[in-house]
């Protein structure tokens, strides 16, 4: 699997692919195979001077792993200690990805999505986290 930085195609698909609404700052990073294409990417937005918004797309769960280890160096280099995500509650699987990467709730909006789902907020520390990453 290689890594390389979202282009501008790459983010036309994710967003569709998420149904997402980019900001101008909008980036990522995407886990791609040259027989197979996109696998995974993980997509940043409304930065701060220490955190960021993320969101992520898997088509290749074999993906993930060495994508995430990239997302935090990348955002580490860049000064970023904090990724913050938010979720709709309807959404059981992404949940259960993101806590597996180690996510925690901090809030969760009622009824925020809609009337039947509610928004997860959640948190990823990247500061010392790095000796905890899966080979």
């Amino acid at each position: 699997m290689k890594y390389r930085a979202a282009t501008r195609h790459d983010i036309a698909w994710f967003c569709h692919y998420v149904t997402y609404s980019p900001t101008p700052e909008f980036g990522g990073i995407v886990a791609h195979d040259e027989k197979r294409g996109v696998q995974a990417m993980d997509g940043f937005d409304f930065w701060t001077p220490l955190s960021v918004h993320a969101h992520i797309a898997v088509l290749n769960p074999h993906a993930l792993r060495g994508l995430w280890r990239e997302v935090q160096k990348y955002l580490t280099q860049h000064g970023r200690r904090l990724i913050i995500g938010m979720t709709p509650s309807h959404l059981p699987r992404a949940l259960r990805l993101i806590k597996g990467l180690g996510f925690e709730e901090v809030y969760r909006i009622r009824q925020g999505w809609n009337e039947d789902s509610d928004i997860v907020i959640t948190e990823y520390r990247i500061h010392g986290k790095h000796d905890q990453i899966a080979a």
